[in-house]
This record gives structure tokens, C-alpha cells and sequence, in this order.
């Protein structure tokens, strides 16, 4: 398609169908239509999946539907041909019915339509009777159809492009002298025209051609915009004043959502033309269905010269829209300073809020700096103050350490607050930020506060919510920012039916082995708890550290906890006062580091990892001294 594209001389023709229905049929009785653009008017129709499959279209037949009571078939199908040469000349329709289903032999009527017939780009959409031989009534399709020629064609397929090119479209038009309408309409869908189109893609030339061959100003699309409105929008002052100066612009309509041309040149950028049409005697402070004024759509769009005139022309500065935001909302919203600055010149309310949120809430989540700034100065602290704890939590976990520069020192007892159930060093851990969590430690926030629930865990921590995640650069930063940090809180967590588990514990089961490395680096660190379960389920009740990655298999865990148990200060092997005997035993544990989990195994209880039990790891119950005593006696007795 896009070789036969190349050059003029091989330009692809093309017609538009639509089959939507047919009547006075047969009843009962399953119908079929099946079309295709002929050289003659006594050649049969084929499905054409060649060229269907080379130009990405559907087959050329509609599909199969029984006739009712009456007769009516509804298709209700659409479709388009395309072909590179010139010598096809009828668009040829048969329609085929079958008692049986399948089967289709013979077709019951045809209709013949000469393309020299139809007019390039120009639509007919009417009930066509079929040539049917012994037929009683006459039986006739509801046809919709267009014939493109090759400029039209190209035309077409060159505004469908996401960037067009306005000096091919302009030399088509050129060419193709009058088989180009000029309301030519590119999208039957969305009923854009190409005028529509022009203006859309800012095309002034391509659009005043189009004007001076006719083309309607008018015309609506699917969202009742016309091509005035999107030139406005688009601030294309050219083509709006050569639509107003012919006179033949319809000042009256709205769109489907009631916006007027004043709104949508609000939306753009031009000056002149918000001046144009206010000494048309267009009412500034006009509501948009009730919801918008212009000056809702100039500080939206952040014009400030817009904004000073419509001030002038006496809008109120906080006139509020139907959910209660203010112009000056909106150009917080969009992060416009100097919109916001000249709004707030002009005595706007910076405490008027938007279902409760006010403007710094806005320029908060956002992250904008300098209007927050602006809007502190003249903000009432107290209107302020009981949004500073989500304020900090947004920033925490946006990560605008900006913000909360600011915000933290206005009130610090705001860190020790929860939003959610959660503390703004949880807030700085689910946003992964490692630069927030160093700021909220130099400012004296608690690490050790609580969260209630979260992802199907309780009593979660921030140092266990980063351990859950396996981010070893999030439980670094706690470590090292955060000296009074309880390394060995525990939690619940519902996803394993156990409570009381450490951090130590969740890095096993999260497999997250260098988080592992790293908690038991750490000389505080306890892996004698035991975990606490509510059924016998996933992990058993009374698991330590070391038995639980023995219970999983997992060796290199389990070579991590013993390592730890042998460097430990506590440890007997570094202990200074340690004695030959426990020397010893230190040396043989050391030498049972390499082997895997399956060879600590008794030989005589010897099964897989998976379903080796803890209670096998218990080591066998010492003799108390007396029985070893009288053991011994007895036997230098024997030996005597």
C-alpha cells in the first residue's frame, strides 16, 4: 500500500460502505451481502482476502443474519475497499440467502452502482432496490456510500497521520481541483470534518483555502465543537478573525458540555481574541453548563493578560465553580506562579478550599516550592495546621525534601503524628525515599512507632515494612540514620498465620538474603525468638531464625545465622575467658559451616529439607550430673 502510494500515478482509490439493513426479505430466512468494486457489471463478487489482507481491511461480506417476521435484516456493518488502478468502474452488490445454514449457491438480488455516478467525497446514504427476479415486494438495502478518488484518497489517508503535512495537503487540494469537497468529512465516527482537522493541527493556510472554498465554520463534531472553537483554543488568531469578519459564525452555539466561543479562547493563549469577543458584548463571568467561568479557563491555562482582563471586566477573583474550586485553585493545580501571584494581588482567598483542601494542600502534592511559599505567607496558620500531618506524610513519601524543609520546622510535633495508621518515616519507606528518612532522623522522628495493619501484616514497623519489601537500601538507611531504632520488634503477619516475628525472621521469608547479612551484622541483634502461630499452618509454632531457614531448606541462611552466632561478642569462641573444652566445640561448629542442610541431618532421621521438622533439630536431653557420676563409678568398678 505504501509503494502504490509513492507516486501520483499510482494513487489508491477508495470507497466507504456501510450495509446497515435490509427489508421486505424473505422471513426466517438467513441473509448474506457480499460486495466488491468490479472492472464490469457481469462480473461476480469474490471475497477479495488477498487485497483485504494487503490493505489490513475486513472481508467484503457482511455477516450472516436471519430475517425476522417481517423481513428486516439489520448488518449494520462497515467497511472500506481500496484499489491502485483506474480501471474498475462499478461497485457491484449481491445478496445471497440460504434455508440451510451455510450454504449460499445463487444470489437474489443484485445492485449495480457506476462509480462515474458518485461524486468524490460526497456521501449517499438512501434504500437501494435490488434487481430480483419473481420477487412480490421490492426488496432493497439500506446502503451508505462514498466514493473517494485518488486525490481524495490521499487526502484522506495524509490527515490520519499523527503529524500532517500541511504543503501536501495544500497541493492535493491543487490538484484534485473539485474532487475535494471542502467539508469533506475525515471521520464519520467522530463527524470531523476538514476544517475541523485543519484548524486541530493549527494549519492557517490549509484552513483559509478551505474557508474561501466554502467550508463550513459550523459544522459539529461528536462533542459539538465547531472548527471556531478549536481554532480559538489553538490561539490561531488568523483563521478566528477571518471567520468573524465573513460573518458566518453562528455566536449563539455551545458545545455539548454549554462552553461557549469565550471559553475556548479562554483555554488558548491569545489576548486579541478574548478582546474580540468581549466587545461583541459577551458576558465575562458567563457559567459553562454551571460549572466554569472564563476566568476559571484563563487561570487553568495560566494567561495572565487573560486573567487581568476579565478582573477588569468585574469577574468576582473567587467566583467558585459547581465543585467549589476557585481560579485560584486551578492555577495551583497547574503550578502557574505568576498566575497565582497576580490572583492573589488581586485579594483572592488563599483559604477557600475545594471539598476541603485548600490551595497549599494542592501545592504540596504537588511539590511546587515557591507557591507554597507564597501561599504561607498569606494563609492563616490555623486553617493550615490541621492539614500539616498529611502534608508531611505526601511529602515524605513523594520524597520532596523541599517541602518538608519547610513544613517541619513550622510544627515538629507533626512528625510524631499518624495518617493512616501510619508514621511519616512508614510514609518515607513505602515511597523509597533513603534521603527523606536521614532528614526526618536529623529531626528527631521516631522510628519505632507502629503501623496497625498493612498489607495483611500487624504492628509493622518501618524497619519490617522495608524488610518485607527485600529493599537492602532502605533498611541500610534506617540502620545507619536512626541509632534508637528497636532491631528486634516483632510483628504479626497473616499471610503466614504467625506473630512475633523479627525482622530476622521476615528477611527468610522474603528470601531476601543480603538484608539478612546486613540485620545480622548488627550487634544488637537476637535470633533466640521464637515465633507464636495461631493454626499449624505455614510456619511452626516456637520457630527461631535458625529454625525456620532449616525447616525451608534454605542453607545459605541458615550459614548466615551461624556465622553470626560465632562472631557474636556473646559467643564462646571470642570470648577472652572461653575454656579449652568450648574452644573445641567452637572449632567443630566452624567445620559444620560448609556443609548443607540435608548433611546436619541425623543419619538415622535422614529425609528431604521440605519435610525435615524443627523438633528434629532439638539436641538430645543432657544426663545431669549424678547419673554421668554413678555411670562412671561404676564402670572403673567393671574395669577393677
Amino acid at each position: 500500500f505504501c509503494a502504490c502510494m509513492s507516486t501520483k500515478v499510482n494513487l489508491c482509490h477508495r470507497i466507504d460502505i456501510k450495509v446497515a439493513a435490509g427489508k421486505n426479505l424473505e422471513p426466517k430466512t438467513k441473509y448474506c451481502v457480499l460486495y466488491n468494486v468490479l472492472d464490469n457489471e457481469n462480473a461476480q463478487c469474490v471475497m477479495d482476502a488477498k487485497s483485504n489482507v494487503q490493505f489490513g481491511q475486513q472481508l467484503n461480506t457482511t455477516p450472516i443474519v436471519a430475517a425476522d417476521r417481517k423481513g428486516f435484516v439489520l448488518w449494520n456493518h462497515k467497511n472500506y475497499l481500496t484499489w491502485p488502478s483506474q480501471s474498475r468502474t462499478v461497485l457491484k452488490i449481491q445478496c445471497f440467502h440460504s434455508k440451510k445454514a451455510g450454504i449460499f449457491k445463487t444470489a437474489v438480488g443484485e445492485i449495480v452502482v457506476p462509480l462515474n455516478t458518485l461524486p468524490s467525497g460526497v456521501q449517499k446514504k438512501r434504500w437501494v432496490k435490488m434487481k430480483v427476479k419473481g420477487a412480490k415486494l421490492a426488496q432493497s438495502l439500506m446502503l451508505s456510500v462514498r466514493y473517494l478518488d485518488e486525490f481524495a484518497s490521499e487526502y484522506m489517508e495524509s490527515t490520519a497521520k499523527l503529524i500532517a503535512d500541511e504543503d501536501k495537503l495544500l497541493s492535493l487540494l491543487a490538484d484534485g481541483n473539485d474532487s475535494i469537497p471542502a467539508n469533506l468529512m475525515i471521520s464519520f465516527s467522530t463527524k470531523t470534518t476538514a476544517l475541523h482537522s485543519a484548524c486541530f493541527n493549527n494549519h492557517t493556510r490549509l484552513g483559509l483555502e478551505l474557508l474561501r472554498r466554502g467550508a463550513d465554520c459550523n459544522a459539529v463534531d461528536s462533542k459539538g465543537r465547531t472548527p471556531t472553537m478549536l481554532a480559538c483554543k489553538q490561539s490561531n488568531e488568523e483563521l478566528v478573525f477571518e471567520m468573524l469578519d465573513s460573518g458566518a459564525v453562528d455566536l449563539t452555539i455551545r458545545d455539548d458540555a454549554k462552553q461557549s466561543l469565550l471559553h475556548y479562547a479562554c483555554k488558548g493563549q491569545s489576548t486579541e481574541i478574548v478582546r474580540r469577543f468581549l466587545e461583541l458584548g459577551w458576558d465575562p463571568a458567563e457559567m459553562a453548563g454551571g460549572t466554569k467561568t472564563p476566568l476559571h479557563y484563563a487561570a487553568h491555562s495560566g494567561s495572565d493578560e487573560q486573567v487581568q482582563i476579565l478582573l477588569d471586566k468585574g469577574v468576582p477573583v473567587d467566583v467558585q465553580s459547581e465543585n467549589s474550586q476557585t481560579p485560584l485553585i486551578l492555577a495551583v493545580k497547574k503550578q502557574h506562579l505568576s498566575t497565582t501571584r497576580l490572583l492573589l494581588e488581586n485579594k483572592a482567598n488563599p483559604d477557600l478550599d475545594s471539598h476541603f483542601v485548600p490551595p497549599a494542600v494542592i501545592a504540596v502534592n504537588n511539590g511546587d516550592v515557591d507557591t507554597l511559599k507564597l501561599l504561607l505567607e498569606l494563609s492563616q496558620k490555623e486553617k493550615i495546621a490541621r492539614f500539616h500531618v498529611p502534608c508531611i506524610h505526601t511529602a515524605a513519601k513523594k520524597g520532596f525534601l523541599d517541602v518538608l524543609q519547610i513544613l517541619v520546622p513550622l510544627r515538629a510535633k507533626a512528625l510524631q503524628g499518624l495518617h493512616n495508621n501510619m508514621s511519616c518515616v512508614h510514609a518515607a519507606v513505602l515511597g523509597k525515599q533513603s534521603e527523606v528518612l536521614r532528614y526526618l532522623s536529623s529531626m528527631g522522628a521516631d522510628p519505632n512507632m507502629v503501623c496497625e495493619e498493612w498489607n495483611g501484616m500487624e504492628e509493622v514497623t518501618p524497619l519490617a515494612m522495608a524488610v518485607s519489601t527485600g529493599n537492602l537500601k532502605l533498611v541500610r538507611a534506617l540502620l545507619k540514620h536512626f541509632p534508637t531504632i528497636d532491631i528486634n520488634a516483632t510483628c504479626s503477619w497473616d499471610l503466614y498465620e504467625s506473630s512475633n516475628l523479627t525482622a530476622v525472621h521476615i528477611a527468610i521469608l522474603v528470601e531476601a538474603l543480603d538484608v539478612l547479612k546486613l540485620l545480622l551484622d548488627q550487634p544488637d541483634i537476637l535470633v533466640s525468638l521464637e515465633t507464636k502461630t495461631k493454626s499449624a499452618n505455614h510456619v511452626k509454632n516456637g520457630l527461631t531464625p535458625k529454625n525456620l531457614a532449616f525447616s525451608k531448606g534454605m542453607s545459605e541462611y541458615l550459614k548466615e545465622i551461624k556465622r553470626t552466632r560465632l562472631l557474636s561478642p556473646r559467643s564462646a569462641a571470642n570470648s577472652p575467658k572461653t575454656t579449652k573444652r568450648r574452644r573445641k566445640s567452637a572449632r567443630n561448629f566452624t567445620a559444620v559451616l560448609g556443609r548443607s542442610a540435608t548433611d546436619i541431618i541425623p543419619s538415622s532421621k535422614k529425609r528431604s529439607s521440605k519435610n525435615y521438622s524443627a523438633n528434629d533439630l532439638k539436641p538430645p536431653e543432657k544426663e545431669s550430673r549424678r547419673s554421668s557420676a554413678n555411670n562412671i563409678s561404676s564402670a572403673k568398678s567393671s574395669q577393677a
